[in-house]
């Protein structure tokens, strides 16, 4: 079993009983919180004060903490 969310919205979880079946969820479940259609979604966000700030495109991807309920280890990756 593996459970995973994004760094942005840390409070929205999803699972898979598979890495790629987490990776599906979370294709999913970004597209409904970033769509607009879920009311009051929280989520986290860094501010930056005093100096222009550029993210190019790999940094803009959502990023991802997973683990595996077998594991104690957790890993971050981009899901595009």
């Amino acid at each position: 079993m593996w459970l995973g969310y994004f760094e942005e919205f840390p409070d929205y979880l999803t699972q898979g009983e598979s890495l790629s079946e987490l990776e599906e969820n979370l294709r999913d479940i970004y597209r409904d919180l970033t769509s607009g259609q879920i009311p009051g979604v929280r989520s986290v966000a860094e501010l930056a004060v005093g100096s222009s700030v550029q993210t190019s495109f790999a940094e803009s991807r959502p990023k991802v903490v997973f683990s595996s309920a077998m594991e104690a280890s957790t890993i971050g990756i981009a899901i595009r």
